[in-house]
């Protein structure tokens, strides 16, 4: 399995690219498919002031747990 080096994050999709540990459609299964945009750039989503703006609302119990999960993740994660 190959990984992209995220840079700016202006080429490399947040869900379907492994730029992290996994495909993040893959490790957070439940959230993903509360995805309102499937091919959203990574920059895009790390712009976001409001992160759940990319999601179906309300999520699952299981979806927020992931969604919570991944925020945590992503705190000390910076583009280049």
């Amino acid at each position: 399995m190959a990984s992209v080096t995220v840079g700016d994050g202006s080429t490399c999709l947040f869900w379907s690219h492994t730029w992290h540990d996994d495909y993040f459609s893959a490790q957070w299964p439940h959230l993903f498919s509360y995805a309102k945009e499937e091919h959203i750039l990574v920059k895009d989503f790390m712009a976001a002031e409001d992160k759940s703006d990319f999601f179906q609302i309300p999520l699952l119990v299981e979806a927020h747990a992931e969604f919570q999960l991944l925020l945590s993740e992503l705190e000390d994660f910076h583009l280049n």
